[in-house]
């Protein structure tokens, strides 16, 4: 496998393009942003409701003006904590946390998010705990700081902390308003989790935390170390669907219904769901740098090739340096990672040797390369000389090491045509080496006298052999090229057809650039134009006015004419538009502070607005990690139509819940015939054989193993086996609820299809699982995984949570973050 330096050497010519056109983007796209942010944040001129709750609300600037108080609240206690921690203390809140090791802070004790989804939940559990009688002072929030300080900051330090790490925008009526918050919220997410226990007490900081105890944490530890090996067969419950009989009453419709009327259906959740997702319609155009790669290369003729060439060797910069080209293909045949194979010279393994340790000599076979005759770039200090010797008598091959790194001369070609014509290069006169013999011990028979007298005739110095053993007399062979430790290498031209393809493929891409830049700019330009106008009508339109001109939009189809690509969405939501080249595309803005965003995130926004032209860039950095040819296209587009979210009437949606109500009842069938082939399986000999058919048996799959969840640097997620349908936590809590051998069912998270499983193994054993459980001090692995499951519970808790503060959202909460 080629080194990830040899990989960036073959495509540089496509990260110097992408670099480009993020520059096009940065410069022609910044006044679209600045207008876009000024129409997204104007889109209302009032201070709009975000969301009602019993006992409070929170307006968009109530709401903004939290999440800067929020973020400068957050980097206090972080400026503090870090005080602490080198006066030698530790705040004294539950969950905070530190690594001695990492010298990292691991959790504040409180929430640092500071999303307006993040803010509003504090401001509602907050206002639960009230509810329930539980409430906070400014005695409190002092006993807080307090125990945050650990007696390691005065008061004088800890108010100049204040002013300094919040630019003195947060007063300490602020800062006790804020903890008093965050308290009352931790108490109310406790609550939830223990059951709306009312027997808290406002200074019992020790009680406000989720503890995580050792058989917790030990099968925390499972889910992340033991792997199951399974075979699986699906059931799929579409084979029941047209079984079902019978039809639903209308109390069971309505019920369907009314549960699923404000959720939005996805394949991966049971749940039905008939709420009308946002869409939107899109237009583009597209400028596909590898098609226009292509279609240059068919226009650059051979005369071309020939001047660019002669250019570039009066500039010195077609050099081939044979090692150096063997360095960047190790993998290949005949080269130095693989000197059995090489049709060429295989290099020695000798080291420069010295009186106390001498070097073994290896001789090589002949080579006809004239350029494996010429001195090449010295080997590092300590690393053996790659020496092919002329004509050797035979002897076993002894394999080189690996080539250790270098200082090399560089064999790319530049990209002239993007710089200033530099001044002409004056040859310099070649110097000539001085070489020393080398000594190394003798294995072999001294070579033949017309053989040394050859050396000598080519002006190479001698190499003395060692005797092998004392009293053996020592013979001179012929030498081959042994550049001294300080030789610069010396490099060839390369040749034209050598040079052909390079010079190709960089004449075509600094044409395509130009090209490609004039063809998106002359498309930018004519939307832009429109975008203005439509919006300076809108405007006449909305105060009463009737325009004077018509403004007619531009034609994209023909706008793409001169080699873009024409295109359009049609009306998509997130999803569907996630799965076209477009929609993986991505969006920055460094004037705006937006770094690269997916194209649906910014652009599927109901404040965005119709026809205001933007551009995104779409890069294949997978086919980069896979070594293949990657692909770079940017686009040009705008939104042309949208369709609002909006929950559907019965009578428009009837059909889709009497179809949801037939596959509840299909899941059952499918659950109970699933079932009964497990039945047949477990216990047997030949456990698939008696229980399907041949033509069954094809469909069973033998997955790789699989633990319950991965990512032991992140947050832990459920795995994902590719031979099977988006399994979720039930089917992993029946998988790794069974033994070796026996078989069970486990439905997919979708729950349309049933898997009857049969264990193959689990491993590792349990007593190497008990060893390493026991080696790890932290478990911080472990630790995370409690959290999550402590968050997934919490989650469900939550929902209810807004039920009893009767919460009504003015804005979609899916729509906050994105504004």
């Amino acid at each position: 496998m080629s080194s990830p330096l040899a990989t960036f050497r073959k495509h540089r010519t496509y990260w110097m393009a992408g670099l480009v056109l993020l520059a096009i983007m940065a410069f022609v796209v910044a006044p679209l942003f600045d207008y876009m942010q000024g129409r997204i944040q104007n889109s209302d001129s009032g201070d709009q409701v975000v969301v009602r709750w019993n006992g409070g609300r929170l307006t968009t600037r109530e709401l903004e003006r939290a999440r800067q108080q929020h973020y400068k609240f957050v980097r206090f206690l972080s400026t503090l904590s870090r005080e602490v921690l080198e006066a030698g203390g530790q705040p004294g809140i539950p969950e905070f946390a530190f690594s001695p090791e990492s010298k990292q802070i691991i959790d504040l004790g409180v929430n640092v998010q500071s999303s307006s989804l993040a803010v509003i939940e504090t401001r509602m559990l907050a206002d639960f705990a009230k509810l329930n009688g539980i409430e906070f002072d400014d005695d409190a929030a002092d006993q807080f700081l307090i125990a945050f300080c650990d007696k390691c900051v005065s008061a004088a330090r800890l108010a100049q902390v204040l002013r300094e790490s919040t630019d003195n925008q947060v007063t300490e009526f602020d800062l006790r308003e804020m903890i008093k918050l965050e308290l009352g919220a931790i108490v109310a997410r406790q609550m939830a989790l223990r059951g709306w226990s009312n027997d808290f007490k406002p200074d019992d900081y020790e009680r406000v935390r989720l503890t995580q105890t050792p058989g917790d944490m030990w099968n925390d530890f499972l889910k992340l170390n033991q792997s199951a090996k399974i075979e699986a067969f699906p059931v799929l419950v579409s084979d029941f669907v047209k079984t079902v009989t019978g039809s639903p009453s209308e109390a069971e419709i309505l019920a369907i219904y009314e549960k699923g009327k404000n959720r939005i259906a996805s394949p991966v959740f049971p749940e039905p769901g008939f709420m009308r997702d946002y869409k939107a319609n899109f237009e583009y155009v597209e400028g596909n740098f590898s098609e226009w790669i292509e279609k240059e290369k068919a226009k650059v003729t051979e005369e071309k090739l020939k001047a660019e060439y002669e250019k570039l060797i009066g500039l010195g910069q077609l050099k081939y340096d044979p090692l150096l080209d063997k360095a960047r293909k190790p993998s290949e045949p005949g080269t130095a990672e693989d000197p059995a194979t090489s049709p060429e010279a295989t290099p020695t393994q000798a080291a420069p040797a010295t009186p106390e340790t001498p070097a073994p000599e290896t001789p090589a076979p002949a080579t006809t390369d004239p350029a494996a005759t010429v001195p090449q770039s010295a080997a590092p200090e300590g690393a053996a000389p790659q020496t092919p010797a002329a004509s050797a008598p035979e002897a076993p091959a002894v394999p080189p090491p690996k080539l250790q790194s270098s200082k090399r001369s560089s064999s790319q070609i530049r990209l002239v045509s993007a710089q200033d014509e530099p001044k002409a290069i004056e040859p310099q006169p070649a110097v000539e080496p001085a070489v020393e013999p080398v000594v190394v011990p003798s294995q072999t028979p001294p070579a033949p006298a017309t053989e040394q007298k050859n050396a000598a005739d080519a002006g190479l110095p001698p190499v003395v052999v060692q005797p092998a053993t004392p009293g053996a007399e020592a013979a001179t062979v012929p030498a081959a090229t042994v550049p001294a430790a300080e030789t610069k290498p010396i490099q060839r031209n390369k040749t034209f057809e050598e040079a052909k393809e390079e010079l190709l493929d960089s004449l075509a891409r600094t044409a395509v650039i130009d090209a490609l830049q004039k063809e998106l700019t002359s498309a930018n330009e004519q939307m832009v134009k429109y975008a203005s106008a439509h919006r300076q009508q809108a405007l006449l339109l909305k105060e009463g006015h009737q325009p004077d001109i018509k403004v007619t939009r531009p034609d994209l189809r023909k706008v793409a004419e001169g080699g873009l690509k024409y295109g359009e969405s049609g009306m998509v939501d997130r999803s569907k538009l996630f799965a076209t080249a477009l929609g993986k595309s991505t969006m920055s803005s460094t004037e705006q502070g937006m770094g690269q965003v997916p194209m649906p995130n910014y652009a599927m926004n109901p404040n965005y607005p119709l026809f205001t032209p933007a551009q995104s860039l779409f890069f294949d950095q997978m086919a980069m990690l896979e070594q293949r040819t990657p692909d770079f296209r940017q686009y040009i587009f705008w939104k042309i139509d949208e369709q609002q979210a909006y929950v559907p009437a019965l009578a428009e949606v009837r059909e889709e819940v009497i179809a949801a109500w037939k596959t509840q009842k299909a899941r059952q069938l499918a659950a109970d015939e699933a079932a009964k082939i497990a039945k047949k399986v477990s216990g047997q000999e030949e456990p698939w054989k008696d229980a399907l058919n041949v033509a069954q048996q094809s469909l069973i799959v033998t997955t790789d193993p699989f633990t319950w969840l991965s990512g032991f640097g992140e947050t832990p997620r459920i795995s994902n086996v590719p031979t099977l349908d988006t399994v979720g936590q039930e089917f992993m809590q029946k998988v790794f609820s069974s033994q070796s051998g026996t078989a069970g069912v486990a439905p997919n998270q979708g729950q349309n299809i049933y898997y009857v499983y049969r264990v193959v193994e689990m491993t590792p054993p349990i007593s190497e699982l008990e060893s390493r459980f026991a080696a790890d001090p932290n478990k911080m692995a472990a630790r995370r995984v409690g959290l999550m499951t402590g968050q997934q519970i919490y989650t469900g808790l939550y929902e209810t949570i807004e039920d009893r503060l009767n919460v009504k959202w003015q804005i979609s909460p899916s729509e906050l973050d994105e504004q």
